[in-house]
């Protein structure tokens, strides 16, 4: 089945707001932010509801785009919040899960990674290996074809 024309359109737009959030963090040499946001677009599930829901915006007064990683971790935390205001499978909520650990430097635990399936457990050593010791690292490991 193909994707609706309109749908697609709002997934690339989305998939292209991450590219340039990603690039912002590589240039600015910040690790963990860019291995948790290559994850994010690499998994492909998140960019249009983080943009549509408003974890995606753009700065104070109307600056490059960022992710709100607390807001974020807080959604998923709280009780109020939970369910309401993303969707995913386990394994996409894992995914979702492991970006916020990566991204708040050891606020969020590491979930459990049991849910994932073979692509995205390469996935997420590859960003933990970025996020550690850098994207060189990481390739040289030969986890997975980024």
């Amino acid at each position: 089945m193909t994707p609706q024309p309109q749908y697609r359109e709002n997934y690339v737009a989305a998939q292209q707001v991450l590219e340039d959030i990603l690039s912002i963090y590589i240039e600015r040499g910040d690790r963990e932010l860019a291995a948790a946001t290559w994850l994010l677009m690499e998994h492909g599930h998140w960019a249009e509801q983080l943009i549509t829901r408003g974890y995606v915006a753009p700065g104070l007064h109307g600056g490059e785009f960022q992710i709100r990683w607390t807001t974020l971790a807080h959604s998923l935390t709280d009780e109020d919040l939970r369910g309401s205001a993303l969707y995913g499978t386990g394994s996409e909520l894992a995914v979702l899960r492991v970006c916020l650990a990566i991204a708040q430097l050891g606020r969020t635990p590491l979930p459990s990674l049991t849910s994932l399936d073979d692509t995205n457990v390469r996935r997420v050593l590859y960003a933990l290996a970025w996020a550690a010791s850098g994207q060189d690292y990481a390739r040289k490991l030969g986890l997975y074809a980024a």
